[in-house]
């Protein structure tokens, strides 16, 4: 899996609407390292770390990307955006 610099990511949202709750913003990654993405996971709750490989915190979500794997290099920056719906 390719490696990105820093920490993991806080979401932040925006309100509510059509049963569909939204990212205010995308999260981005600075991809270190060539490999192949194909999701992402949300972290919550008490105990949730925005450290690297933290296995604290409640899972929410993961899945795969809607438009299919991504497959990076080093120096690209990877843009991930998340909608919640009913």
């Amino acid at each position: 899996a390719p490696t990105y610099t820093g920490s993991r990511k806080t979401v932040a949202w925006s309100a509510a609407s059509g049963g569909s709750k939204a990212a205010s913003a995308a999260a981005s990654f600075a991809i270190t390292s060539a490999g192949t993405v194909g999701g992402c996971f949300l972290v919550l709750g008490a105990g949730a770390s925005a450290t690297i490989d933290s296995t604290a915190g409640t899972l929410y979500s993961a899945g795969a990307f809607t438009g299919g794997s991504r497959t990076v290099a080093n120096g690209d920056t990877l843009n991930v955006t998340y909608t919640a719906s009913l």
